[in-house]
């Protein structure tokens, strides 16, 4: 992981970055808002998200003794969510709502966001 992160830092635009991000993968799961001296910003979503077959109901309990409920591996990267150079101008990103009534000064409506 000290690769991505090393590439990452070493990033001057949201494309190189991102680049980086696809061509390691190596960090588990961190998120990440980024820009540039261009003016480009982005928020990219940073996992390994396992790859799940198809057909499966996945709120229910599955059988854990059968290969069909395994892991596929990793989804690609580019399967995980992002958001580059939104229309609202910017991103967000908060592990509280941004309508919690702790944060009154930070109220923002679902309108607001693409």
């Amino acid at each position: 992981y000290l690769d991505q992160y090393l590439a990452m830092n070493r990033a001057t635009t949201v494309d190189e970055w991102r680049a980086a991000q696809v061509k390691y993968n190596a960090i588990p799961s961190v998120n990440y808002a980024v820009a540039d001296s261009q003016g480009h910003i982005a928020y990219f979503w940073n996992a390994h998200m396992p790859r799940r077959v198809e057909g499966w109901d996945r709120r229910k309990v599955l059988p854990g003794d059968i290969s069909e409920t395994a892991w596929q591996g990793w989804e690609p990267v580019e399967k995980l969510p992002a958001v580059i150079n939104p229309k609202s101008g910017y991103v967000v990103n908060s592990t509280t709502k941004c309508d919690s009534q702790l944060h009154l000064s930070n109220r923002c409506s679902g309108v607001s966001y693409p």
